[in-house]
């Protein structure tokens, strides 16, 4: 198997577009609203913009490798969706 690269989660992407996507919106993302939103703390949104992720995680980058695809070809909603 390759070696496993670094990854990395960059949640202020995931901001960035929501503030984009939500100009008019009362209250603008942040990475505090965001951890809270998510059930999670600053920290951990910190530890996985530094790479320092679950096993989950490098788990799905590896089932993504192996099958050449992307996660949304793999991961659905209960519905299908």
């Amino acid at each position: 198997m390759k070696e496993q690269k670094n990854v990395i989660i960059d949640v202020d992407v995931v901001i960035q577009n929501w503030n984009k996507n939500n100009p008019d919106a009362k209250e603008p993302m942040s990475r505090k609203r965001l951890a809270t939103i998510i059930g999670k703390s600053d920290q951990t949104l910190s530890d996985w913009k530094t790479g320092r992720l679950p096993k989950l995680v490098l788990q799905l980058f590896q089932l993504m490798e192996l099958g050449s695809c992307d996660m949304k070809d793999f991961i659905k909603a209960p519905d299908g969706k």
